[in-house]
């Protein structure tokens, strides 16, 4: 949820609500769901379980509880169920380690070892690796908690070597002793990286189908340098149908098909993912806003990415609340000024960039004013791209002091690190490019359109603007193949302006 987290901190203007997208609901049987076979007799508990544990691989943990406590009911001896109850108190990489959960785990798997006698012998193996999980309940204990866990999983999976659930909980637990930090910034696997995606390659070679699996291998490999690996298990999990509780598994293919540039597949997921939350939310309400959030953040970054205004702007409706929400900053990524005007430029940014653009600069620099009051990276750079924008309307014909400003705001962009979706709403190379462009230095703008195409694959408006640059510099065969590229990325109705990048 790194990647969440950040963009949060861009789009303060974000906030849930109920979903209004239709999400057909289907029979329950036409789910897919995990299925591990426990040690009970009742079916009522088996099926419950197995809904617990796909809870649990969905990232849905008190949703996993209810199941898992349903499986107890049914069959009051089943251990496992007090397990799925424990584990479900645990962390996962989008949740910090929480004393009180900790002691509500350690209470669970007691219970569990109490019945343990007819578990099986991977069974035990579980609750023994759990029971590490939950030794400790003290905030400075939650490092020597991971390690416990995870050393006590390896050695479950060193025994159990053919059960795909201890394979791909044993990855999992190693994934959160240093969570979202599988890759450095220079491309190589961090220490237990590459023996994590082996362990979840094994289980996908074995079970093509196991959603556990699927969905860690996508986020063990999204930050590395081939993101193309991860697309075999987006795949699979665009095929599937699942529960709306679940709605997490939904929205999983998109952080693959955002770092490969397939940029409307990955707005799709999102789409769907939010009408399976409309469904999920009418029985739960309170739900697990944050995914909702992530979900939300997600696809409009994606279809604006792909040039679908209007796939855009319909989740961007869905996730506004009362008189904020994130239209405002669709109608700027496709410089829609007249209706940015209409809508309500609502923040410093919006609003400044607005009144640049209308030439009503002390406008412009009274929000710009506001903005420099804020000292982080993120608003840096929205504090560059207004200060570019209103040096060129100041009539900055060589667009010196509008590039050395998109040349900072790139640089604080570059320093931002990696999430998912990207942690400012829209590369801003592109709109270096485009400066460069306008002021004819043609090879600095092929030099920046190359350099997003790199950090942003298959970014069409960077395709377009490389496309015009190569055509200006006489390099005729190039320029139409990139823009046959360009041609099959964009989404949009009509090709983007470079002068409005």
């Amino acid at each position: 949820m790194r990647g969440l987290l950040g963009v949060f901190t861009l789009l303060s203007m974000l906030a849930a609500t109920t979903a209004v997208f239709s999400a057909a609901a289907p029979a329950s049987d036409a789910y897919v769901r995990a299925h591990r076979v426990v040690s009970t007799h009742s079916a009522q508990a088996q099926a419950a379980f197995d809904d617990g544990l796909t809870l649990l691989y969905a990232f849905n943990p008190e949703q996993a509880r209810r199941s898992f406590e349903n499986a107890a009911s049914a069959d009051p001896d089943l251990a496992m169920a007090w397990w799925g109850v424990a584990m479900s108190y645990g962390v996962n990489i989008n949740t910090p380690f929480d004393s009180a959960q900790a002691r509500h785990g350690h209470d669970a798997i007691a219970k569990a070892r109490g019945l343990e006698s007819d578990a099986s012998a991977s069974e035990r193996a579980l609750i023994a690796a759990a029971t590490q999980r939950f030794a400790y309940d003290r905030p400075s204990d939650a490092e020597r908690s991971a390690d416990a866990y995870r050393d006590a999983m390896e050695a479950a999976a060193t025994t159990h070597l053919d059960d795909d659930d201890v394979q791909t909980l044993a990855a999992e637990a190693a994934m959160d002793v240093h969570p979202w930090s599988y890759f450095n910034a220079d491309g190589s696997a961090t220490s237990g990286t590459p023996a994590i995606i082996a362990r979840l390659q094994r289980v996908l070679a074995r079970d093509p189908a196991h959603i556990g699996a699927n969905h860690f291998l996508i986020h063990a490999l999204e930050e590395s340098p081939h993101p193309q690996d991860a697309l075999a298990a987006a795949t699979r999990l665009v095929a599937d149908s699942f529960e709306p509780a679940a709605e997490h598994l939904a929205h999983m293919p998109s952080h693959a098909f955002m770092r490969v540039g397939q940029y409307e597949a990955a707005g799709e997921a999102n789409e769907r993912a939010l009408g399976l939350y409309r469904t999920y939310l009418a029985g739960d309400p309170a739900g697990h806003a944050d995914y909702f959030d992530h979900d939300c953040v997600f696809g409009v970054d994606a279809f604006m990415m792909s040039g679908d205004y209007e796939g855009a702007r319909r989740i961007a409706g869905v996730c506004a609340r009362g008189s904020v929400g994130m239209l405002p900053i669709v109608e700027l990524r496709f410089r829609r000024w007249d209706a940015l005007a209409s809508n309500g430029a609502d923040t410093d940014l919006t609003a400044a960039m607005l009144a640049a653009h209308d030439g009503r600069l002390d406008d412009a620099h009274k929000h710009l004013a506001n903005l420099q009051k804020v000292g982080s990276d993120t608003v840096g750079i929205q504090v560059d791209l207004v200060q570019a924008r209103i040096a060129r309307a100041a009539g900055d014909r060589e667009h010196e002091h509008e590039i050395a400003s998109l040349l900072r705001a790139v640089a604080l962009q570059d320093r931002l690190g990696y999430s998912e979706p990207p942690a400012f709403w829209y590369p801003v190379r592109e709109t270096l490019g485009s400066a460069y462009v306008r002021a004819g230095r043609y090879a600095d703008a092929e030099h920046t359109f190359r350099a997003d195409l790199v950090h942003d694959p298959n970014n069409p408006r960077s395709l377009f603007g490389l496309a015009q640059t190569l055509a200006q510099e006489g390099r005729t065969d190039e320029a139409r193949e990139t823009r046959a590229r360009f041609t099959a990325a964009w989404k949009g109705a009509t090709p983007p302006d470079l002068n409005e990048m």
